[in-house]
């Protein structure tokens, strides 16, 4: 009879450095903020047209920021420097490219211009019996 614990299977805990090999090297991971940065300011781009891609630029920033802080912290083992900035600076854009798309008139939600309506003198009564 075994006397494992029945649920071991569904834990995960990383090796402490005394487990680890002398001659293993534990990559960093990337930062979650620095990831979702960068797919926010790339969908944000490619969706400003229908206006929602302000929103996702916002949150976008946001998350930028909140990935480099998070790569400043990790002291090494966290890395996303790169991702974090090229997300912000894809929202960025996004926010600016959108503000002069929609200055411009381009977008599918401006309505149309009014066209001014013309109007005409009221005809004059055609004469009876002129025969």
């Amino acid at each position: 009879m075994s006397t494992r614990d029945p649920n071991a299977y569904f834990t995960f805990t990383l090796p402490t450095a005394s487990e680890v090999p002398a001659g293993a090297v534990l990559h960093p991971r990337h930062s979650r903020g620095a990831v979702a940065s960068l797919i926010l300011g790339i969908t944000g781009g490619l969706l400003v047209v229908y206006g929602i891609g302000f929103l996702l630029a916002v949150i976008g920033i946001i998350c930028g920021i909140t990935g480099l802080l998070t790569v400043k912290k990790g002291g090494g083992r966290i890395r996303g420097r790169g991702l974090a900035i090229a997300g912000l600076s894809l929202a960025v854009a996004t926010l600016i490219g959108g503000a002069f798309w929609f200055r411009s008139g381009n977008s599918s939600e401006t309505p149309p211009a009014p066209v001014p309506v013309r109007s005409y003198p009221a005809p004059k009564p055609a004469p009876k019996n002129a025969f």
